[in-house]
């Protein structure tokens, strides 16, 4: 028996774990990892790490960190449809499962419901997905309905962890938890391969954030430049028009019809009641763009 496994062996929430991997349900589940008071630096990814490698060992599985531990929902999903089949339990890990699906932002809706289904049907199978977040509070209500297990690092003392089983109440629909055995201690797991490989995959988004960042502000800063030059031109013709004798609304008509680039410039944007002047126009439409 392993470091990992002997720390797990005999508490009471691996022997739930066991209850419903072997017993009559003979299904799966997802274990929400966080940490007390959201805290940096509590070691939950070594510590998933551990639990990745315990559960694994108990239910007979060769870990394939490559193919089961992911931070990408996209990863996550792809995992579960190849892992084993119904006869062979294993688990997977997705780390800062709230980056990618399980958080309530508008932007993620539509992947977090995805997940959210997927985990619904997914109980049926003898899959156990561990899911990394800071807190209890950043996921979905549907995620935090649909897990079994949460486990909650401690502050003090460093490296111990509290467990406890998610209870739905039946007339509220309110979700609570409640304590499952002792505060335990969990092993030091990173220098192994499951924790190397996710320490990769979040540098790897850092740096894609960071060019994804530095890409937008340039691409911001080429459209700002190119319609000041667009507005800078088109107040040059404007102005030949006006001299022509043409008031703001006629030379703002003639440009749209000689000028195919003007044609889908909306009149409210280049005939603002309150300026009387094409100059101060223009400069209205400068300063906006800044």
């Amino acid at each position: 028996m392993s470091k990992a496994l002997s720390v797990w062996n005999g508490h009471p929430l691996f022997e739930a774990i066991h209850r419903d991997t072997y017993g009559p349900k003979r299904g799966g589940g997802i274990i929400l990892l966080t940490a007390q008071g959201s805290g940096l630096g509590l070691a939950k990814t070594s510590h998933s790490a551990a639990l990745y490698y315990a559960l694994n060992e108990h239910f007979g599985h060769t870990p394939n960190e490559e193919a089961e531990v992911h931070i990408s929902s996209k990863g996550y999903l792809q995992a579960w449809e190849n892992s084993p089949g119904q006869e062979q339990p294993n688990a997977l890990i997705l780390d800062e499962a709230n980056l990618s699906a399980a958080e309530a932002h508008r932007w993620q809706r539509n992947t977090a419901l995805h997940l959210g289904h997927q985990i619904q049907a997914a109980r049926v199978a003898r899959r156990w997905g561990i899911f990394v977040v800071p807190s209890w509070s950043m996921i979905t209500k549907r995620i935090r309905t649909l897990s079994n297990y949460v486990i909650e690092n401690n502050e003090t003392p460093f490296g111990s962890a509290r467990a406890y089983k998610i209870i739905l109440d039946f007339k509220t629909g309110d979700v609570r938890r409640a304590r499952l055995g002792q505060s335990f201690a969990f092993c030091d797991m990173s220098e192994s391969p499951c924790y190397i490989r996710l320490a990769k995959l979040k540098q790897e988004y850092l740096d894609n954030s960071f060019k994804m960042a530095d890409d937008e502000d340039n691409k911001q800063e080429q459209i700002k430049l190119q319609n000041t030059i667009q507005y800078t031109q088109w107040g040059t013709i404007a102005q030949q028009h006006i001299l022509s004798g043409l008031g703001q609304r006629g030379t703002v008509r003639r440009m749209k019809e000689q000028h195919e680039e003007y044609r889908d410039i909306g009149m409210e944007m280049v005939d603002p009641p309150v300026l009387s002047t094409l100059n101060g126009w223009i400069q209205k439409l400068k300063w906006e763009l800044k």
